[in-house]
């Protein structure tokens, strides 16, 4: 166990690391109680586009919102129940405009919270949102949401 290093996300994630000692983890110059990772496979739509928010019916976009809660449910590992920051990543092969690619994150945050993963998901409690998006092959677009909690 080595507590001088900081791990970063990618540490964690793909190195497999999951306690630093029991119960902490590190990421950055930062310490978190049970970080969460969720990842979504596929595209995740943002505004526009024939699939897009604006442009969708409200039984679509429940539908939709519906079919993101039960695929998080699956890889809820506990709660959040303090201030936050998520990091939301994209794999994509064609990079959306960041407005558009901030968007799509909305039933995704409205479905973190209706199944209790963080308590809301205002600024006051999503102190951080920080948007990556990441070039892939077509076949491995997918979104990870990695959220820390915050002192």
């Amino acid at each position: 166990m080595a507590k001088s290093k900081n791990w970063t996300m990618e540490d964690i994630v793909k190195k497999g690391i999951t306690e630093v000692e029991p119960g902490i983890f590190r990421s950055g110059n930062h310490i978190a109680n049970r970080p969460s990772l969720f990842v979504i496979k596929g595209i995740v739509h943002g505004l526009n586009g024939n699939k897009g928010l604006l442009r969708s019916h409200w039984a679509v976009r429940k539908k939709a919102k519906d079919a993101i809660a039960d695929t998080l449910s699956r890889q809820v590992n506990g709660n959040h129940q303090g201030r936050v920051r998520i990091t939301y990543t994209g794999y994509k092969a064609l990079f959306m405009d960041w407005d558009n690619f901030c968007s799509s994150f909305k039933l995704i945050g409205d479905a973190l919270v209706s199944l209790n993963v963080i308590k809301d998901d205002s600024p006051s409690v999503v102190v951080e949102f920080i948007p990556k998006q990441v070039k892939s092959k077509k076949n491995e677009q997918r979104v990870e949401i990695f959220i820390e909690d915050l002192k």
